[in-house]
């Protein structure tokens, strides 16, 4: 799947992706695949993700798979099993395994608290290990690049799909199935 600067248009970036822009990042191509776009360099990896993170280059069971391969990438930092129990549930909605009202259910007990302790753990764990392993760095340098870590990593998962995706591998959501 390509996306068009019209495509990324109507998906209201923020204003500094105005459509000049847009064409310039793009080396003046009219249309760029999925797995073109995480490679350009000049847009962060955040906005990058935001623009291949869609429905537009992805099925959505594809979409939660991945959501659980990010989540898992951290859920060891924080033991609330109802985390772990979410993330198990998304993973079997997005096989067809269970019905939409189980995981919602299932997303609910984990409850709003659970997922930012998840994340606030993730952060800290990231960013003191980015600091400890600076010599004399700035906190906000070790800071930027505990948080450019986990968006690497984020970008990396996207890639194994995209890339699969091209292949004709209908099956990569398996691999990336880590509960087993």
């Amino acid at each position: 799947m390509i996306a068009t600067i019209d495509d990324v248009m109507s998906w209201e970036p923020c204003e500094e992706y105005s459509r000049e822009r847009i064409e310039e990042l793009g080396d003046g191509k009219g249309a760029l695949t999925g797995l073109e776009i995480s490679g350009l360099k000049k847009v962060s990896i955040e906005d990058r993700l935001w623009l291949i993170l869609r429905e537009h280059f992805f099925k959505k069971s594809d979409l939660l798979m991945m959501k659980t391969a990010f989540a898992e990438s951290v859920v060891h930092l924080n033991q609330d099993p109802r985390v772990a129990n979410a993330i198990k549930f998304i993973r079997l909605y997005a096989f067809g395994e269970v019905d939409k009202a189980d995981y919602l259910a299932a997303r609910d007990a984990a409850g709003a608290d659970a997922w930012a302790d998840a994340w606030t753990a993730a952060w800290t764990a990231a960013w003191t290990a980015a600091w400890a392993a600076g010599d004399t760095g700035d906190a906000g340098d070790a800071g930027d690049a505990a948080k450019n870590a986990v968006w690497e990593n984020h970008l990396e998962i996207v890639r194994i799909y995209l890339k699969d995706q091209q292949g004709g591998n209908n099956d990569y959501p398996k691999r990336l199935d880590r509960s087993s």
